[in-house]
């Protein structure tokens, strides 16, 4: 089997890992928010979605996940719950495979965040 994912996907340079049944794509990590470069602000207007403001912004609506990824908080709906909220408008990056040198450059002995 093999996963294929449009260029614009988060996925789209994720390692496939395992064989047959057990087969995967590899864990992801993503840099923290403030490690994402940041190509523009937005200020959320009522009623706006990550995926409207990722096509004005960005072009593409299917990149709203770069608007996710440069913002803090777990859940997407909340960068455009408020409206008036500034986000940040990730610019494009690579997240790094798990066991990737940046990875292990940004973490420390014990698998945690090193202090900066």
């Amino acid at each position: 089997m093999t996963w294929i994912y449009s260029r614009n996907s988060r996925y789209s340079t994720t390692p496939v890992v395992g064989e047959g049944v057990d087969r995967c794509l590899a864990r992801r990590i993503v840099p923290r928010p403030d490690a994402i470069p940041t190509a523009t602000t937005h200020r959320v207007i009522d009623g706006e979605r990550l995926d409207s403001i990722a096509s004005s912004t960005l072009g593409d609506p299917e990149l709203w996940w770069r608007i996710a990824d440069a913002n803090p908080g777990l859940v997407p709906s909340d960068l455009t719950a408020q409206p008036g909220r500034v986000i940040r408008i990730g610019a494009a990056y690579s997240a790094v495979p798990i066991g990737g040198a940046a990875v292990l450059d940004s973490l420390g002995s014990d698998g945690g965040e090193t202090s900066a």
